[in-house]
């Protein structure tokens, strides 16, 4: 990508600016995509025109835009705030036209950040304000031991094995894994290659190589 800013916060990567050719492609994250102009969302369930559009995890899709047309491109943790607040909107859709109000404010917020008229970090601190003003709090629909799980994972150093976790919250491993898909949608080990990723970005200042 062209772009213009490259952002990575606690729960998403962002990318605004120019898109090149876009091919089919999908990945782990929830996507939000934003413009001021209207783009063509491709997905198996049929093609969208629209200026903003969630897409959900997992989900095949292409983006076709003009030539220099600008793009917000954010990619999200499904089990963040941000993810959960996605997840509803999409209600069980691939892909879909999202909120006015919230990418209205998105697409403001990150011209701001891209013209240096506010730093960086407080674009995430500013959506997680406009989702507790603006949101019920969806996060809290999760079984309360996949809650603790979560709260786990953030505050360890190393990520715990699933037996481990499971040995914690009482259950066999086989249940807790199972349970984890079923309230989250994803493995448990894809979400702890997500934490360390994470956790990587926030630690890289301090290194002398990415290895």
């Amino acid at each position: 990508m062209q772009g213009k800013l490259f952002l990575l916060a606690k729960d998403f990567g962002l990318i605004w600016g120019q898109l090149p050719q876009s091919v089919s492609h999908r990945h782990f994250t929830i996507q939000l995509t934003v413009s001021d102009q209207p783009f063509a969302l491709q997905t198996p369930s049929g093609l969208l025109h629209t200026k903003h559009a969630i897409i959900a995890s997992n989900v095949p899709h292409r983006i076709d835009t003009s030539p220099t047309q600008r793009l917000l491109v954010l990619n999200t943790n499904p089990i963040s705030q941000l993810g959960f607040w996605c997840r509803s909107q999409l209600a069980n859709h691939e892909a879909m036209k999202g909120d006015d109000l919230f990418f209205s404010f998105l697409w403001e917020e990150t011209q701001q950040v891209a013209l240096q008229l506010v730093e960086a970090n407080t674009l995430e601190k500013r959506i997680q304000h406009f989702l507790l003003q603006h949101t019920e709090p969806i996060a809290s629909q999760l079984d309360a031991r996949i809650m603790k799980c979560l709260s786990i994972l953030r505050d360890a150093k190393e990520a715990p094995s699933a037996a481990e976790v499971a040995r914690h919250l009482q259950l066999s491993e086989s249940r807790f894994l199972h349970l984890f898909k079923q309230e989250t949608g994803l493995t448990y080990r894809r979400i702890i290659l997500w934490f360390r990723l994470e956790k990587s970005f926030r630690t890289f200042p301090s290194c002398s190589s990415l290895t």
